[in-house]
């Protein structure tokens, strides 16, 4: 039988939102070791790893980013330490454009032009 979130903070003398915080953490990394504030984030997407995503986007357009980085883990191509976050994986489908090009395609009655800087509008009826 675990302690519950409300007795930790009476213990400790800390807001319960500093334990749902730290706790938080834990269930998501692992760890309760902060994170980085300010500066760069070390780039966690290696280019096995974009090759990996691109991929499964490819094969499956309609697989979510989430659904992505499940795959990623289940398949063991990286950690839960190394795992792109969600809004990594959209930007680097994004950056691909996959992303674009799938969801409009989905969502089309295929009238679209591309403007001069290289952006795709659809025209719905």
């Amino acid at each position: 039988m675990g302690v519950r979130p409300c007795d930790i903070s009476r213990q400790l003398l800390v807001s319960h939102g500093c334990v749902s915080k730290i706790l938080t953490r834990f269930y998501e990394t692992g760890s309760i070791r902060p994170g980085s504030i300010g500066g760069s984030k070390t780039k966690v997407a290696t280019p096995t790893v974009v090759k990996k995503i691109l991929r499964f986007k490819q094969e499956n357009p309609g697989m979510f980013a989430w659904e992505i980085r499940d795959q990623l883990l289940s398949q063991k191509i990286c950690d839960p330490a190394s795992i792109p976050s969600v809004s990594s994986v959209n930007r680097i489908l994004r950056n691909s454009g996959i992303w674009c090009d799938a969801d409009l395609a989905s969502n089309s009655s295929g009238n679209f032009h591309r403007t001069s800087d290289g952006l795709r509008i659809v025209h719905y009826r």
